[in-house]
C-alpha cells in the first residue's frame, strides 16, 4: 500500500513538472520588473543647442578670408525638435539599460559679420555666414531608478504612490555612443546681395558622443510608465567640406571650386527637455 502512494505521487509531481515545462519558464522573482525585464520607448521632447565654438584656420582665402572681425564667428545653433526611440532591459528594480537612437531637427547657424578690412590682401564686405547642421545619435545608457533603494530611509522618501495611480520616483543616468553630425547648405551672402557668393559641399562625421539625464518617473502600472527629464547632450565634433565653390574668383555663370584646408571645425552640445513612455513585455 505505501508502494503504491508513493508511486502514485512520483507520478503526480512528474505531471505537474511536464505541465509546468509546457507553459514555459516559471519564475521566481517576485518584483514586477523583473518578471517583464524588456521594455520599449518612444519620446519627443525639444533641444536647445549651445555656441557652436566655431574655430578656422585662419590662412584659408576665400570664403573665411578675414583676419579679423568685429564680431566674431561663434554663433547659436538654435532650437529643435527631438524623437527618440529604443529597447532596453530592467537588469533589477535600480538599474535599467537601453540602447536608443535619438533624431534631431536642423540646427541653423545664421551669423552676420561685421569685417576689418584694413590692410587685408582681398578685402570683402560684411556678410552673412549660414549653414545647417544635424545630428542623429545612437546611444548606449544606463539609468538608476530610487525604486531600488526601497526598504531604506532614502527610498521611502523618494518613491511615492500616486493615490492609487501608480508612483512617481526620481531617476538618474548617463550614456555613451555615437552621433552622427553632418554640415551642410554652407555659404555666404554679401550685404546688398541676395545671391551666394560661396558655398560648400555637405561633410558628415561620426563623433563620440555622450548625455547626462535626470527627471521623474510614473510607472502607471506593472506594464505601462512615463518618464518626464532633462538631458544634457554632447554630440562632439562637426567640420565642413574639402571643397569651396566661389563666385568671387570666377563668374556667376562659371564659378570655381577649389580644395582648401578645413576652415570651419565646431563642437554640438545641447540642454534638453524630454518626455518618454515605456512599455515592458
Amino acid at each position: 500500500m505505501k508502494l503504491r502512494k508513493s508511486v502514485l505521487a512520483l507520478m503526480a509531481i512528474s505531471s505537474s513538472v511536464a505541465f509546468a515545462g509546457t507553459m514555459g519558464e516559471v519564475k521566481t522573482c517576485t518584483d514586477v520588473d523583473c518578471q517583464m525585464p524588456w521594455f520599449v520607448q518612444f519620446g519627443t521632447g525639444a533641444s536647445w543647442a549651445n555656441n557652436a565654438n566655431l574655430t578656422y584656420d585662419r590662412t584659408v582665402p576665400l570664403l573665411f578670408n578675414h583676419t579679423n572681425t568685429l564680431n566674431g564667428y561663434n554663433s547659436g545653433l538654435g532650437t529643435v525638435p527631438l524623437y527618440m526611440a529604443g529597447i532596453g532591459y530592467t537588469v533589477s528594480p535600480l538599474l535599467k539599460l537601453d540602447a536608443g537612437y535619438a533624431f534631431r531637427g536642423i540646427y541653423k547657424y545664421n551669423h552676420h559679420v561685421n569685417t576689418v578690412n584694413s590692410g587685408a590682401s582681398n578685402p570683402l564686405p560684411d556678410n552673412t555666414r549660414y549653414f545647417d547642421l544635424t545630428s542623429n545619435s545612437l546611444m548606449f545608457s544606463g539609468t538608476l531608478f530610487a525604486k531600488g533603494l526601497a526598504n531604506t530611509g532614502l527610498g521611502n522618501m523618494l518613491v511615492h504612490d500616486m493615490f492609487g495611480c501608480g508612483t512617481v520616483q526620481p531617476f538618474v543616468g548617463g550614456g555613451v555612443g555615437v552621433s552622427y553630425n553632418t554640415l551642410s547648405n554652407s555659404h555666404t551672402i554679401f550685404d546688398g546681395s541676395l545671391t551666394a557668393s560661396s558655398s560648400m559641399n555637405d561633410a558628415t562625421i561620426a563623433s563620440f558622443a555622450w548625455q547626462l539625464n535626470t527627471g521623474l518617473n510614473w510607472q502607471i502600472t506593472e506594464r505601462l510608465g512615463f518618464d518626464i527629464g532633462y538631458r544634457y547632450f554632447n554630440a562632439g565634433r562637426f567640420n565642413s567640406n574639402d571643397y569651396l565653390t566661389s563666385r568671387t574668383s570666377g563668374t556667376t555663370n562659371n564659378p570655381i571650386t577649389t580644395p582648401y584646408k578645413t576652415p570651419w571645425i565646431g563642437a554640438l552640445s545641447a540642454n534638453e527637455l524630454f518626455f518618454t513612455a515605456r512599455v515592458a513585455f
